[in-house]
């Protein structure tokens, strides 16, 4: 089998990070600010997460000066990062830009992120790498560092690269006369929007970086699953779904969301009280696939030829 090996280097602009790979897949997370999961790739190939280098996706201004002080800003950065729904502006958006601890643990590493000192949460991020598959293993904690009970759900967001297709499965379960599946939409989304097929089985949206309106959707997605098809392959983002869960957003446990920017593929965990000392959790687990055509929006045979090799066997 192979080792886990875990070096600090330094990526592009985001400073100092670190390099945990199993020989097969590599995946970069920042020290310097965050966490975020900036890079997951197969050794030597392109990332399958979105990079903002030149860090110009921001959010600032009077609604974050006002609760986090003069200057205050939230980076996208791109990769992946760890929030809490309901979204809340300004308090979601808080500045992550201080420097996390870190340490090695089997097969990976955790990262701790400074307490927020408005929020009174503190965010940590375990992530494990497989010794011999291209899959990780990310666990999201929340603390509640303060003294008043909050209500919420714990909401790992992930930015996928720039022009790539996503998957995401509808329910199937034949419940008769009763429905199935709950779909939440944003005032912004257009029903009509071309870059989103509704199928019989699954829902796909294509990111184009030429549409500049945003769509975002929520499902209950009981299939726990979704997937990403970009740079010839395609990534698996895998969770937990409660059939019974309290969730967010009328009860939805998958969300995604589109413009010319970003695509960003969300889980939810369910809507818990978080009491002062208590922590709350969300697990995922990645999976990329190599050498994967992109299949047509509406293809859905070739999907569920896919789907049957690589995601529900």
């Amino acid at each position: 089998m192979a080792k886990i090996n875990v070096e600090k280097i330094s990526f592009k602009n985001y400073g100092q990070c670190l390099k945990i790979t199993n020989g097969i897949i590599e995946a970069v997370v920042t020290v310097d600010f965050g966490p975020r999961v900036i890079k997951l790739s197969f050794v030597g190939g392109e990332n399958f997460f979105h990079e903002d280098i030149e860090q110009e996706n921001t959010v600032d201004g009077e609604p974050l000066e006002a609760i986090f002080g003069k200057g205050s800003k939230w980076f996208l950065y791109g990769g992946h990062r760890l929030w809490l729904s309901p979204e809340d502006m300004p308090l979601t958006y808080y500045p992550d830009n201080d420097p996390v601890e870190y340490k090695n643990i089997p097969g990976g590493v955790e990262l701790l992120a400074p307490p927020q000192a408005v929020n009174d949460m503190q965010y940590r991020i375990e992530l494990v790498m497989s010794e011999d598959k291209p899959v990780v293993s990310v666990k999201h904690y929340a603390t509640n560092v303060g003294g008043v009970t909050k209500k919420k759900a714990v909401w790992p967001v992930t930015v996928m690269r720039r022009g790539g297709l996503e998957v995401v499965p509808q329910p199937t379960n034949n419940t008769g006369n009763l429905a199935n599946r709950v779909l939440a939409l944003w005032p912004y989304s257009d029903m009509s929007d071309e870059r989103v097929y509704f199928g019989k089985k699954y829902i796909t949206m294509r990111q184009d970086t030429d549409i500049k309106s945003a769509f975002k959707f929520g499902i209950n997605n009981d299939r726990s699953w979704a997937g990403y098809f970009v740079n010839n392959g395609m990534f698996v983002k895998k969770y937990n779904h409660n059939p019974n869960g309290n969730y967010p957003d009328f009860g939805v446990s998958y969300e995604t969301y589109t413009n010319n920017l970003v695509l960003e593929m969300e889980t939810l965990g369910e809507l818990v009280d978080i009491t002062p000392g208590s922590t709350a959790s969300q697990s995922e687990e990645w999976l990329l696939i190599d050498k994967v055509e992109r299949p047509a929006a509406n293809d859905e045979i070739t999907l569920d030829t896919l789907v049957d090799l690589y995601i529900e066997k």
